[in-house]
C-alpha cells in the first residue's frame, strides 16, 4: 500500500479530525470499540495498542496509558504515549494490517461511523492532512487541483465500507 492515489474534489469525501461534517470517519474521533474485552475509546488509540507487542509490566503501562486517556484529544496522546514507548513497537507488524484491524472494530461497535460509511455511499474516502501526512492521508496539489498520496487510512476504510455494506462484520447493538 505504498503507492500514491490521486484524488478528485468532487468523488470523495474528505474527512480528517477537524472536519466537522466527515469528523467521525476520523481516527481520533471518540467512540467506544471493544478489542479482547478490552475498551477503547478511539479507532487511533486500538490501532496504536495493536502495535505493541510483548508482554510485561512495560506493556500493561503502556495500555493503562491508552485507555486512561479522554476525550477528543486521546488519539493525539496516544501517538505521545507511543513515541515515548516506542521500543515496545513490535517493527515486523504490518501498521496497516492494525489499521484495519482498528476499523474493523469501529464499524461493528459505532453507529455513528456506520452511518456515515452508508450516507459515502460509493465516493473515494480521501484522509486529507494539510500537515503533510501523505503515507496515511493526502496533501492539496494546487497546481493539479487534486488530492495526492497514498491515503491509506482512506483506502483500507473503502476496504471495511465495502465488508460492512457486504454483511461481513456482525454488529454489536448496546439495546
Amino acid at each position: 500500500m505504498n503507492n500514491f492515489r490521486y484524488y478528485k474534489d468532487d468523488d470523495s469525501i474528505l474527512f480528517n479530525s477537524k472536519n466537522w461534517e466527515w469528523r467521525v470517519l476520523s481516527n481520533m474521533q471518540p467512540c467506544s470499540i471493544c478489542h479482547d474485552d478490552v475498551f477503547f475509546q478511539s479507532s487511533e488509540m486500538l490501532f496504536w495498542w495493536l502495535r505493541f507487542q510483548g508482554e510485561g509490566k512495560e506493556r500493561q503501562q503502556v495500555r493503562d496509558a491508552l485507555i486512561s486517556q479522554e476525550g477528543y484529544w486521546n488519539g493525539f496522546n496516544c501517538k505521545k504515549i507511543a513515541k515515548a514507548n516506542k521500543h515496545l513497537i513490535d517493527r515486523e507488524i504490518n501498521e496497516y494490517d492494525c489499521l484495519l484491524t482498528a476499523l474493523e472494530e469501529k464499524v461493528v461497535y459505532c453507529e455513528a461511523f456506520r452511518e456515515a460509511l452508508k450516507m459515502s455511499g460509493d465516493k473515494n474516502l480521501v484522509e486529507y492532512a494539510p500537515w503533510g501526512d501523505v503515507r496515511y492521508g493526502t496533501i492539496y496539489n494546487e497546481k493539479t487541483g487534486l488530492y495526492e498520496g497514498v491515503n491509506a487510512c482512506g483506502r483500507l476504510m473503502m476496504k471495511v465500507r465495502e465488508g460492512f455494506f457486504n454483511g461481513e462484520y456482525p454488529i454489536y447493538d448496546p439495546l
